[in-house]
């Protein structure tokens, strides 16, 4: 029965956090060539072949039979060019099952080559879910001088959880990723190059990251959540305090911005050092009790979380009877009796 009620009403709340726009990043991460083949059932290079320059059909099955493969994409006059003129490139497809349609994946160089030999040796290491492992090498590929085995390595970050990229060791080039922030080419990739940089730390990375929450607060920036949770990464319990004294507690602040910073807080109590945890613990809690209008977006990103540290606040806030909106009462008598049942069964 307990677990019944657990799952309905963690499902609640998670369904309210979903309807809201992805405060962490604002955008999806991007699917990477290694998501495709981690999902794929055959997996081939292909080259054109003799008889038909237009058409794959040279094939090196890496992942399932090698006889009858059909790829009916054309090769393009750009990709043509380039694997005539090097006859140890190849394009990667793949597909899911034995009919599924085939996917162009990536064009394999002398660069991109030892990438995908290490990703087809830990295939299926990497499907039972060995994260650490997995981003732990991409972490090692994040300054290759190849851009395209660059960007796969930061797009392969981008996917991990936090608490994942935070248990990697992650040697960075600070500079060089500053000065690739703004690069419009590459756009998708800065929330992970700001994460990368509060965990990196540095001169003047501190006061990037606060001119960085400063700009995005006002409007909801899709960077803001990016932001926020590295400075608290870079600072721990000051940046904490100092967020929470300047952003979250500012009533003029448009709701969504402040649902972002909360979200920050939510990663870092549960991913965070003890002393980051506590100093959360204190500021969100006084800084609810002196606004209770911000607890239901709190507790929609601790919620969802499964962070339930701050149950006698919002117990504090419920009691105060100035919460008015009957979803808010509900989002918050969820959130608590969540917190209740977890006490209970601690102890």
């Amino acid at each position: 029965m307990r677990k019944t009620f657990i799952t309905l009403a963690t499902a609640a709340l998670l369904t309210t956090t979903s309807a809201l726009a992805c405060s962490f990043h604002s955008y999806t991460p991007q699917v990477t060539f290694v998501e495709q083949l981690l999902g794929s059932d055959h997996i081939v290079l292909a080259r054109p072949s003799a008889s038909d320059p237009y058409g794959f059909g040279d094939v090196t099955a890496l992942l399932g039979p090698e006889d009858n493969v059909d790829i009916p994409h054309l090769v393009d006059s750009n990709v043509r060019r380039k694997l005539l003129a090097n006859a140890d490139n190849h394009v990667l497809f793949a597909r899911d099952g034995a009919y599924g349609p085939w996917q162009r994946v990536a064009y394999i160089d002398e660069d991109m080559d030892p990438v995908l030999d290490y990703v087809m040796r830990n295939l299926e290491t990497w499907k039972m879910g060995d994260d650490p492992q997995r981003f732990g090498y991409f972490a090692t590929l994040i300054d290759h001088p190849d851009p395209d085995v660059r960007t796969l390595a930061l797009q392969e970050l981008d996917l991990a959880y936090y608490g994942t990229l935070r248990s990697i060791d992650i040697a960075l080039d600070v500079q060089n990723t500053i000065n690739s922030l703004n690069n419009r080419a590459e756009w998708g990739l800065k929330p992970i190059r700001i994460l990368l940089l509060g965990m990196a730390g540095g001169d003047g990375v501190d006061t990037l990251l606060k001119q960085g929450v400063a700009s995005n607060t006002r409007y909801a920036g899709a960077m803001l959540g990016a932001y926020a949770t590295a400075l608290i990464e870079n600072g721990g319990p000051e940046a904490v305090q100092f967020l929470a004294e300047t952003y979250l507690s500012d009533a003029e602040l448009i709701p969504l911005s402040r649902e972002m910073l909360a979200e920050a807080f939510a990663i870092h109590s549960t991913t965070g050092d003890p002393d980051t945890r506590d100093a959360i613990q204190k500021h969100v809690t006084n800084t609810l009790l002196s606004d209770p209008a911000l607890a239901p977006l709190v507790a929609r990103q601790f919620g969802a979380r499964y962070d339930w540290s701050l149950g006698p606040a919002m117990s504090k806030v419920m009691r105060s009877g100035q919460l008015k909106s009957p979803l808010d009462m509900l989002t918050l008598t969820q959130y608590v009796a969540l917190a209740d049942e977890y006490a209970a069964a601690q102890n």
